[in-house]
């Protein structure tokens, strides 16, 4: 019995955090892939972070906004979907009232991944409400 209360928290702790987090960068990655201004940029560095025993590399992108312009570290691990190198020219959507809020234009990583994330998340918390069900009956 215990075991089952466990998974209803655990599913529901998990799986509301896939929606929260899905639905999140959802709204934010559709509206710049789909609304944001774009223009070309290029991978000016690749940053590395250690955490524990794991490294992960991050993309440093450099682009111009008229004469203006912009450097920015992107919070994506470099190699999950595309790896990006330095050197390597870019699509950048920005939101054109604050450019300093951009990432590269890829529909996948913009779209796609965090549709995966709702899914994923409604299917945990359905199992979670599924077993509080069966305690109930």
């Amino acid at each position: 019995m215990s075991g089952e209360f466990f998974l209803v928290i655990w599913c529901s702790w998990i799986g509301g955090d896939l929606l929260y987090t899905g639905i999140k960068e959802y709204n934010i990655g559709h509206w710049l892939y789909h609304e944001g201004a774009r223009t070309s940029g290029q991978v000016i560095a690749v940053t590395e972070k250690h955490f524990g025993r794991t490294k992960r590399s991050y993309p440093v992108i450099n682009f111009f906004i008229g004469k203006k312009e912009y450097t920015n570290e992107l919070a994506i691990y470099n190699g999950l979907f595309t790896n990006y190198t330095q050197g390597r020219t870019v699509d950048i959507a920005y939101d054109p009232d604050d450019p300093n809020d951009c990432e590269i234009a890829d529909k996948m990583r913009l779209v796609s991944v965090p549709m995966i994330l709702i899914v994923a998340g409604f299917a945990i918390v359905s199992i979670g409400i599924f077993t509080l069900i069966m305690l109930v009956i």
